[in-house]
């Protein structure tokens, strides 16, 4: 608490306020109060706060400095004090650190802008089927939320991390030997990351100064020309292997930051998920394609069938076999139906019909005239499918041309 005359000269500082910001009341007696001096307080703000303060008062935060320069945030409220003729002879003020409540809303923030960053990435991984454009996408969101100069990514070839060529959007002219040196082919192995970033499978962070020789940063000269001063190494993860490194590096030193490392870590892993994910995509595809080919040189194609929808659907293989253009995805069991030979058609559909009453398999012989005229002879076999309450929904099967 403090109190001054209408010019600002201290009358009163209660004991608080000396411990707070170090001035004795006999120091400062008579002098203008040191939380509102005309050198910390710009002139424009220092005339709406007296302005305020003689009319009702006046509420908000300031940069209040102590005697030793420190400065730190503090809320402030002032009023005037007035005689018995209503008019101001004094100001009262109340000032209150309120540096731990700005620390916790800057912690609040920064773990709020880490999750951001984190869900934007897992978003657009999660839609993306393309690796390189998630990887670019991902970089450059770790570099605009941390303001660092150059991201990266090495990904494993053989034994040796190999440049992928991604790198965040326009980085400066000034870094292109940085990058020419980097993308050389079998530059580094998984020992040459410093912190051990490859085989420890976690985040690491490297003051660059601290490097002394090539030994143990390879790039330790080109970082030193171009006065790059911190890096941090992030294991990309797939089933337990590291696959690849993203990197990180700024020129200002910045101290280790053990919250943005373990988001990075959990940005790594996302990153091999994403790999892992494109990966299983691709298998399938060639499981599909090796099955298509199987399916033609056996004359065995698939089928399934949707009772709820009346909506069956045929794999390529079975239109061959039924000489029929793919023109529809789909069609109705009706329209089967008449794809059967007119003698086979009654003991076909009273096979199906056994199938489906009785829950159980089928497997028959039966007819089918082709466009052209030709009869083909068609194994057909199937099984029903049932949903939780036991009711069939649908059937599915193969159909060989024997």
């Amino acid at each position: 608490v403090f109190i001054t005359d209408l010019d600002y000269n201290t009358i009163y500082v209660n004991e608080a306020f000396e411990t707070e910001y170090g001035f004795m009341l006999e120091e400062i007696l008579n002098k203008e109060i040191p939380v509102l001096a005309d050198k910390y307080i710009a002139p424009n703000l220092k005339s709406d706060i007296t302005e305020s303060t003689l009319l009702k008062g006046w509420k908000g935060e300031l940069i209040i400095y102590g005697k030793e320069g420190n400065g730190f945030p503090t809320y402030m409220s002032t009023s005037s004090v007035k005689n018995d003729e209503g008019l101001a002879e004094a100001i009262v003020g109340i000032c209150q650190d309120i540096s731990e409540l700005k620390n916790i809303q800057e912690t609040l923030k920064k773990r709020n802008n880490l999750l951001i960053l984190l869900n934007n990435v897992i978003r657009f991984t999660n839609n993306s089927f393309n690796f390189n454009e998630a990887v670019r996408y991902t970089i450059n969101k770790v570099c605009e939320y941390t303001h660092w100069d150059i991201g990266h990514c090495f990904l494993l070839k053989d034994e040796y991390l190999e440049s992928s060529g991604i790198w965040n959007d326009n980085i400066p002219d000034s870094y292109l030997l940085f990058q020419e040196i980097t993308e050389q082919k079998n530059l580094l192995k998984g020992k040459d990351i410093p912190g051990k970033t490859f085989e420890t499978k976690r985040t690491s962070w490297l003051d660059i100064n601290t490097q002394t020789d090539e030994k143990h940063f390879i790039r330790y000269k080109v970082t030193k020309e171009l006065d790059i001063k911190t890096g941090i190494w992030v294991p990309v993860i797939m089933s337990d292997k590291t696959i690849g490194i993203l990197e990180f590096f700024k020129k200002d030193l910045e101290k280790p930051d053990q919250e943005l490392l373990d988001c990075l870590d959990n940005i790594g892993f996302e990153v091999g998920r994403h790999y892992e994910k494109l990966e299983a995509i691709d298998n399938i595809k060639q499981s599909e394609k090796l099955l298509m080919h199987a399916q033609h040189i056996a004359k065995l194609g698939s089928w399934k069938g949707d009772m709820v929808k009346d909506e069956i659907t045929w794999s390529d293989e079975m239109y061959l076999i039924y000489g029929l253009n793919k023109n529809n995805k789909s069609f109705r069991y009706q329209e089967y139906l008449k794809l059967i030979h007119p003698a086979d058609l009654e003991y076909s559909t009273s096979v199906i019909k056994d199938a489906i009453e009785n829950k159980r398999p089928f497997s028959y012989y039966h007819r089918i005239i082709v466009p052209t005229g030709d009869i083909k002879i068609i194994k057909a076999h199937g099984e029903v499918i049932f949903d939780i309450n036991g009711n069939v929904t649908g059937m599915f099967g193969t159909g060989h041309d024997v």
